[in-house]
Formats: structure tokens, C-alpha cells, sequence
């Protein structure tokens, strides 16, 4: 399930921070974007809070930082609020991140080297691809909670047992039919390593079955440790279906700026054949409109240049002019409608038959409560938020 960003209140202000995270190679704007900073109804705390909201406040940072946007550190204390206070603040924040950041490779790094040891050669899926690349880069700014990799399914209990063995412990039970093994958790480092046997959840897997991924994989070989990642199209879809589909942003018409965001950097450098490519697959499932509403929203948005040709329906366009404007409709609207739209999902009867393999027919209220039983034990106390769309604390 995925978090419905807050609605958004200031056109104007959401306007000028899709502008900062613009992907275009046009650099004319920055000296327009520096007059709009000085402006005096502008506020940095407001533009941070923006950010921070809708989950790209590093990418937000990063952009400042790269277009030399952000105020130079003050020398003397200066009021809350106030521009230098907040640039600076702004500073030690990124700072912080690419800290975290470090820790997170450096476990990486641990964590194949255990794999490594058992001959297994992980997938890394999600925001754990870009830990190896360099922190000035865009990808620097793609921050993570959990450290994802994806493993066959005939070695992901030896890696997920090995891992043990180095002194992890696993927390929670194994999710039905899910895409994980149960989580695992050191002490002495900072996040949570999920070993996937799926890439995808549940429809996800209709697009991008993992068998497809590993054969498309490439693998790398380095002082890191070895390791596959997928081709940057490839990638780039997974990120996409993953918040389309399997969190169902397209049905709920969830804008949510982080996935676009580094959906846009990664495609801004594709050629025509990787666009084809990735095409191809979403036509053949049936799901091209998904890609074109996705792609449509990273060309409004974000200035991502399209090639000519791309064959984006009046129906992608028209989905993605939708998802936009629902970003500004009432609160209480925009929430009712997506708690509605999760219930009915999660509790559908083909998503419990898929989960607890039944057909349609034989799911039954046993199964619900059996559902309701497991997903109040797997959120502990945030099943509420989840549902409601809000992101637990912490």
C-alpha cells in the first residue's frame, strides 16, 4: 500500500519546486529561478515543508545544491526562518543523508560479502541500485528506509540464513503469496535488508515477472562485491509499475513525486530502443497507458523530453491531466476515496485468492478475518495510517 501526499494548497509555490527539480539540460532557467527565490513573498520553510510532504526534499536539496541555488551559510546566528538560517539548515540536512547514506553502503557492502561467501550474487532492486554511485551524482539523493535485493527462490533461504548467521535477526512472519522473506535487522547498522524472492507484488508480476528481470540483469563485478542490476529502462520500469501498479497509483490517481522524480532522471537519457523496449512490454501486457500517464506526468512535471512518436494515448494524457488535478481536491474527498479504493483491493476476492491460494469462489468472511489477523500483526499499530495513507512516525 502506498502514502497519499498531502494536498496540495499553493499553485504557486508547487510550481517552483517542480521547477527546481526540472531534468531538462536547459540551465537558461537558473538566473529565473534565483529571482523567483528572492521574491518577497517567498518562503524557504514553506518550499522545505513542500518538499518534505511529498517525500523529495533531497531531491530538492540536491537540485539547489547542483544549480548553486542555495545561500551561502550564515557567519553570525540569524532569526528561524530566515533564508540563511534555513540554507543552512538545508545544508546540514543533506549532510545527515549522505551520512546515512554511507552506513547504508558500507552495509551493503557487508551484506554481499556474506552472500558472496555462499556464491550467491544478489539483484539490487529499488534504491539500494544506486548506493554504489557516486553521492554528487542525482541518485546521491535517492534516500531508502530498507535495503532490497532480490534472490532466486532456490537460494533466497541460504542467503536469508547466512545473513542470520552474521548477526541479523528477522522480524515478522512470512507474508502470504508476498514478495519478501520476513525482514532483517543488525545492530550495528542502520536499516532493515529485505530479501525479495518476488520483485513485485501480486499484478506487478503480470508486467515484470522475475524470471524476465534476472534474464535481463546485468552483473557486476567489483571491490563492492558482485551483484546484478537491471539496465537503466528496465529500472526505470520497475520503479514505475512498482507505484503504478502494485501500489496502485494508477487506479488511485496518486501523484507522488519521489517515483516520478527518479523515473524522469533515469529516462532522460534514454534512446528511441530503450523507450521501444519497455514499451513493448507494457503494450503486450495491456497496460501501455499506465507507462503513458506516467511518462506524460515526468513531461508536465518535470520537463523530461519525450522522442516523437512516443505513442502516448488521449487516454494516458487525459489520466495524468486527472492525477494532477487531484492533488488540489478537498482533503476529506481525496482521503475518503483512497481509503475506499485500498479496502477494496486488499480485500478483494481475487487478491485474497492470489494470497492464501483459493480460487474467487472459495474466499470466504474466514478468509477476511484471516487477512485482518495478519495485517494487524505485520503493521503493529500502523494498519490505521496505512490504510488512511499516512506515514507512521519514525
Amino acid at each position: 500500500m502506498d502514502q497519499l501526499p498531502p494536498r496540495i494548497s499553493d499553485a504557486k509555490l508547487f510550481a517552483l519546486l517542480l521547477d527546481v527539480l526540472n531534468v531538462s539540460s536547459d540551465t537558461t532557467a537558473t538566473s529565473g529561478l534565483r529571482l523567483r527565490l528572492l521574491e518577497k513573498d517567498f518562503s524557504w520553510q514553506s518550499l522545505a515543508d513542500m518538499a518534505l510532504n511529498q517525500d523529495v526534499l533531497f531531491p530538492l536539496i540536491w537540485a539547489l545544491r547542483s544549480r548553486a541555488l542555495l545561500l551561502p551559510a550564515p557567519r553570525k546566528p540569524v532569526a528561524t526562518g530566515k533564508a540563511p538560517a534555513v540554507s543552512g539548515s538545508l545544508e546540514a540536512t543533506y549532510a545527515n543523508h549522505l551520512g546515512f547514506r554511507a552506513r547504508q553502503r558500507h552495509q551493503l557492502k557487508d551484506a554481499l560479502a556474506t552472500l558472496n561467501r555462499e556464491q550467491i550474487a544478489p539483484l539490487l532492486l529499488k534504491g539500494s541500485r544506486y548506493l554504489f554511485e557516486p553521492e554528487q551524482s542525482w541518485a546521491g539523493a535517492r534516500n531508502m528506509r530498507d535495503i532490497d535485493v532480490l534472490l532466486p527462490v532456490t537460494v533466497a533461504e541460504a542467503g536469508w540464513k547466512a545473513l542470520q548467521r552474521s548477526g541479523y535477526v528477522a522480524s515478522g512472519g512470512h507474508e502470504p503469496a508476498g514478495k519478501h522473506m520476513p525482514e532483517l535487522f543488525h545492530p550495528d547498522w542502520p536499516s532493515a535488508v529485505e530479501i525479495h524472492t518476488e520483485a513485485l507484488a501480486l499484478r506487478g508480476r503480470e508486467i515484470l515477472p522475475s524470471g524476465d528481470l534476472w534474464s535481463l540483469a546485468q552483473n557486476i563485478g567489483s571491490a563492492d562485491g558482485e551483484y546484478w542490476i537491471l539496465p537503466d529502462e528496465w529500472h526505470a520500469l520497475h520503479c514505475a509499475v512498482n507505484h503504478q501498479l502494485t501500489d496502485q497509483g494508477f487506479d488511485q490517481h496518486v501523484l507522488a513525486l519521489k517515483p516520478l522524480w527518479e523515473f524522469a532522471q533515469l529516462a532522460r537519457r534514454f534512446d528511441l530502443p530503450q523507450w521501444d523496449s519497455i514499451w513493448e512490454r507494457m503494450s503486450n501486457t495491456g497496460h501501455a497507458d499506465m507507462l503513458g500517464s506516467f511518462a506524460a506526468l515526468a513531461e508536465k512535471l518535470f520537463g523530461l523530453a519525450l522522442p516523437g512518436g512516443l505513442p502516448i494515448t488521449g487516454r494516458a494524457r487525459r489520466h495524468a491531466e486527472a492525477t494532477l488535478a487531484g492533488c488540489s481536491r478537498p482533503e476529506l474527498l481525496r482521503r475518503s476515496s483512497y481509503i475506499i479504493g485500498q479496502l477494496r483491493t486488499a480485500y478483494s476476492r481475487q487478491t485474497l485468492g492470489h494470497r492464501y491460494g483459493l480460487a474467487p469462489s472459495e474466499v470466504s468472511v474466514t478468509t477476511s478475518i484471516k487477512h485482518t489477523v495478519y495485517l494487524l500483526k505485520r503493521y503493529r499499530g500502523h494498519l490505521a495510517k496505512r490504510i488512511l495513507g499516512r506515514k507512521p512516525q519514525g
